[in-house]
């Protein structure tokens, strides 16, 4: 068994490495599916330190980064006339079924640096703290969560509030 995880390890490790891809800081990643001649409708910019987890991330719906243990993840949601309180609401539900962390407080209004107007709240779960928000527009929304254990959550934060404020939506979105 010994001679099973030592040989294992390695190999196993290597796989997780090559699922993640390296991100230059400041790059600008975008989400969504594109129309003829647009760009993606949900565009991030992305600090120092993160690497997309290309096992998670599938851009016509859903970007994944990682920064060690924290995970930060962004889906755009196409519900017709969802206001932040709907998608907020829609999320919770999903994170009861799926185990997943779910809201610690109450939401709060929260503004991306575009102006664009959603709901945020803190997150507690399994050894994991986190945050997450919601935008909505007329035609999409995201769902935005950032996980990790406690430890290493705490000092990526304000980087995760800083990707959060990033979040852009195309003219075609707005």
């Amino acid at each position: 068994m010994l001679v099973v995880l030592c040989a294992g390890l390695p190999m196993i490790d290597s796989a997780v490495r090559d699922s993640e891809i390296s991100v230059p800081p400041g790059s600008v990643m975008q989400v969504g599916a594109a129309h003829p001649g647009d760009k993606r409708p949900v565009a991030l910019t992305v600090p120092a330190g993160w690497a997309v987890d290309a096992r998670d991330t599938d851009l016509f719906s859903r970007i994944t980064l990682r920064s060690g243990p924290t995970r930060f993840s962004v889906s755009v949601v196409t519900p017709r006339q969802a206001t932040p309180r709907q998608l907020w609401d829609g999320r919770d539900k999903i994170a009861v079924l799926t185990g997943g962390p779910r809201a610690a407080t109450r939401p709060v209004p929260a503004t991306t640096d575009q102006g664009v107007t959603g709901l945020a709240g803190e997150l507690a779960g399994r050894g994991q703290i986190g945050i997450a928000s919601v935008f909505a527009r007329p035609t999409l929304g995201t769902d935005v969560t950032a996980t990790g254990p406690p430890e290493d959550f705490r000092h990526k934060a304000d980087q995760v509030r800083g990707m959060v404020r990033s979040i852009q939506f195309t003219k075609s979105a707005r």
